[in-house]
């Protein structure tokens, strides 16, 4: 019975010494909403909440969850020299969105890190949401249609073949938006800043659509 208690102090002694590795949730360039083929560079913070200092390579594993299980799309890695409890040790990954690894839709990223050595833990993971447009509301049919300034604040000018249409705009969930428009002028004031589609509609031609982004009204 002794034996069995100095092994089980030993064991809680040993995980009270070692350094727990999480990904602090502070991210830099990750996009809420993307299209397919579009990159970004990411950065992400990797910090000890552990007592004990952790010297190392740190690998830092990107991928998407699903159903299935996750699938991993990168792997990283940093060497951290002497991270003390509290402090944090940065890796930047450059990640392409492509249809190969991500959904059109809503796509859960699963961030993680795992440290290289076995005196340290990993205490939990990051989960991002990604919305990827589907490539047929991208710029359906908008082979003869301008729109600008895109991102806007309060008004967009629509340049398209033909002087009647009918303008029709839906968020990213598919709820329609009551915009009023004049002279191929919308106005947008209204809107909450985000992620918008707008549908143009001619007489007798098919409608065609085109994505626009609503920024936040500074003034």
């Amino acid at each position: 019975m002794r034996a069995i208690l100095l092994l089980l102090l030993f064991a809680a002694l040993n995980t009270a010494g070692q350094s727990n590795l999480a990904l602090s949730a502070s991210v830099n360039g990750f996009p809420d909403t993307t299209t397919f083929g579009d990159s970004a560079t990411i950065t992400f913070y990797i910090k000890n909440y552990g007592p004990a200092v952790y010297s190392g390579k740190v690998y830092l594993h990107f991928g998407t969850s699903d159903t299935s299980g996750i699938q991993v799309n990168i792997s990283d890695s940093v060497t951290a020299s002497s991270l003390i409890p509290g402090d944090s040790v940065s890796v930047t990954i450059k990640e392409t969105f492509s249809q190969a690894r991500y959904k059109a839709g809503t796509n859960v990223v699963v961030i993680w890190p795992q440290p290289a050595s076995g005196s340290a833990s990993t205490l939990d993971t990051l989960f991002k949401n990604l919305y990827i447009i589907p490539s047929s509301i991208e710029e359906h049919g908008a082979v003869h249609f301008r729109l600008y300034p895109n991102p806007a604040d309060d008004k967009i000018l629509l340049i398209h073949e033909g002087n009647t249409a009918e303008y029709t705009v839906y968020d990213l969930s598919g709820h329609q938006w009551t915009v009023h428009s004049r002279n191929n002028e919308l106005d947008i004031s209204a809107l909450p800043p985000g992620y918008y589609i707008i549908q143009v509609t001619r007489p007798l031609m098919k409608p065609f659509r085109k994505p626009f982004i609503k920024m936040y009204l500074n003034r």
